[in-house]
């Protein structure tokens, strides 16, 4: 995750948003001592997160958001800095990232 690959915790924001999409704004520290901020964002009953941000390692596309648990509770957060290692962000079945735009299946982000 950007320079280390353990993460700290230090404050998480939980948004809901209409049709039971959900965001983390993570605010964390690194073994290295620097501070980051990671978004993820998905929908509680299906479909892949999304996690960008200055500590992740580019857009990347969580296509198996259960495996660290229900994406419904700030436990899921936890668990993904815990388990998940950098290397997965080269695993995952990671979308397209052109110009900006981030496409997963159906829908299309640009930022």
């Amino acid at each position: 995750m950007g320079d280390s690959k353990r993460v700290t915790v230090l404050r998480i924001r939980r948004t809901a948003h209409d049709g039971g999409y959900l965001s983390y704004e993570v605010d964390g520290h690194t073994e290295d001592g620097h501070a980051r901020r990671y978004t993820f964002t998905g929908n509680l009953f299906v479909g892949p997160v999304v996690l960008c941000g200055d500590g992740a390692p580019a857009d990347v596309v969580i296509h198996h958001p259960r495996r660290f648990g229900e994406f419904a509770t700030e436990q899921w957060v936890h668990r993904f800095f815990a388990e998940w290692q950098e290397q997965d962000a080269h695993t995952e079945d990671v979308a397209a990232v052109t110009a900006g735009c981030l496409t997963t299946g159906y829908q299309t982000r640009c930022g």
